[in-house]
């Protein structure tokens, strides 16, 4: 009698456990646009991918280059719409990374998207 009323209490158990987390849902994340209610900015978004793409594996934008884009201070500057904006080079003409670059260098699209949310956050640092 104890086994049975056991196997019962964890039967019971074992299935409103995963009745319930059926019910959590994830925010459905479509190619290309901004997740609601994620802060994206430079250091929980952007850095890493600036980093990876601009200044360790090109050289080009770290301390010994052309400007250190891991250092937001450095990169701000360059944070506006005109032609030779971050954005134009990045996101309109693609012109950054080089297409030269090896493809690890080279931004994906979910690195695209994400530095998309950015910009249109704002460009926010933290």
């Amino acid at each position: 009698m104890k086994n049975l009323l056991f196997l019962s209490f964890l039967s019971i158990s074992f299935i409103l456990l995963f009745a319930t987390c059926t019910r959590d849902k994830l925010p459905e994340v479509v190619p290309g646009e901004c997740i609601e209610g994620v802060s994206y900015t430079y250091e929980s978004s952007a850095r890493e991918i600036i980093v990876r793409t601009c200044t360790q594996g090109s050289g080009c934008h770290n301390a010994a280059g052309r400007g250190d884009y891991g250092n937001f201070s450095i990169l701000e500057p360059h944070l506006h719409d005109d032609p030779n904006g971050f954005k134009d080079w990045v996101l309109t003409t693609e012109g950054m990374p080089p297409n030269y670059q090896p493809d690890e260098l080279q931004l994906t699209e979910e690195e695209q998207n994400e530095l998309k949310c950015w910009i249109e956050a704002g460009y926010p640092q933290n």
